[in-house]
């Protein structure tokens, strides 16, 4: 029983992975609906499609009339244009395998990852201090290396920063990292990373996953606490807490979110485990207001 028990869970695992990709899919295409592929005058390489601007981009490419229908900034890609590099960073310490956070980021990275390939961008995903290369070959190739990952998943002990510091060492300047993470570490440290990241002309998005129940927390009475990175067991009195906490949250990515918003260089986008997909993926396209 335990074999086809396996088979069972492999399958549907599988099935929840070719439906974020169909998503991705379906959002891309509704994003770009309605603009018109054409060879661009003036310019003497084949036009291919668009995506959207990211910071250190040239704007000379960027397609004014499509702004004005969409509200977002859209880049014209020609075939001689130069790649993306982009950086997915899974955050894999302890905390993240709190309930379902660990599986909610591979689909969101899954997403993603298959968003920028069908941009033509370099994809790279970073996990475990392994670099692995994603490859234009298809979706297949996507879904097993996301795939081998779940399947082979393994708690890091520390904090995730230890890794996300060295982002620069790893990723070319003008490149994209996006990091997947429910971002459980020291406030002030998180954002000091994120601003010197930004400092480097790389273009940062944030996805923080977290789960419905951490974003506004409704337990009542006493409650043994165990922190997931330092195995230390705290008793404490929740009614006291959770106004407080709620808006040490708020506070803390609200500062993420001006940080990045102010430097033009990167996007917070929150993923609540009662957030869609596609709505994650909208916000994931949307121009930010000043």
């Amino acid at each position: 029983m335990e074999f086809f028990s396996e088979i069972r869970d492999s399958i549907e695992l599988l099935e929840e992975f070719r439906k974020a990709i169909i998503e991705s899919d379906t959002v891309l295409e509704e994003v770009i609906s309605g603009i018109h592929r054409s060879r661009s005058g003036g310019y003497n390489t084949e036009f291919l499609d668009y995506r959207s601007y990211v910071y250190g981009d040239d704007l000379r490419f960027l397609d004014w009339k499509v702004f004005l229908k969409s509200n977002r900034y859209f880049v014209k890609r020609f075939e001689d244009n130069k790649r993306n590099s982009v950086y997915l960073y899974l955050d894999n310490s302890s905390s993240m395998f709190q309930g379902n956070k660990f599986f909610r980021s591979l689909l969101v990275l899954l997403s993603v990852a298959n968003i920028f390939l069908r941009m033509k961008d370099d994809v790279f995903v970073v996990v475990s201090q392994e670099r692995i290369r994603i490859k234009e070959s298809g979706q297949n190739q996507l879904i097993n290396i996301i795939g081998e990952i779940y399947q082979n998943r393994k708690e890091s002990r520390g904090d995730f920063l230890g890794l996300y510091n060295r982002m620069p060492e790893i990723a070319e300047k003008n490149s994209v990292i996006c990091l997947f993470s429910d971002l459980f570490s020291d406030p002030d440290m998180v954002r000091s990373s994120v601003s010197t990241i930004s400092g480097t002309g790389i273009y940062q998005f944030i996805f923080h996953i977290v789960t419905k129940e951490e974003m506004n927390p409704s337990g009542r009475g006493l409650k043994l606490f165990t922190d997931p990175d330092s195995d230390e067991t705290l008793l404490i009195q929740c009614d006291n807490i959770w106004d407080e906490y709620r808006n040490e949250l708020r506070l803390y990515t609200g500062a993420l979110n001006d940080l990045l918003v102010a430097t033009g260089r990167g996007k917070y986008i929150l993923c609540s485990d009662d957030i869609g997909l596609r709505d994650i993926l909208l916000k994931f396209f949307e121009k930010e207001r000043d």
